[in-house]
């Protein structure tokens, strides 16, 4: 099995107006509504992170810009 150095944390985990067929992966209490990517790369840092943004679009929507932190 590979062993990855980084992790990617996409912003629609945490989106609350997605489902979790859609892409969200936290429970629909611990989502917040359109997050963004300064905000999850903020929480990552207080994490004890060095998080590199990206603005990409998710697999599952493609047709809607996006972004994710390594």
């Amino acid at each position: 099995m590979k062993e990855y150095d980084h992790l990617i944390i996409w912003l629609d985990y945490f989106n609350s107006t997605l489902s979790r067929s859609e892409g969200r992966r936290v429970p629909l209490d611990k989502a917040v509504k359109s997050p963004t990517l300064d905000e999850l790369c903020q929480a990552a840092s207080l994490l004890g992170y060095t998080p590199k943004p990206f603005q990409a679009r998710h697999p599952k929507r493609s047709h809607i810009q996006s972004g994710y932190i390594a």
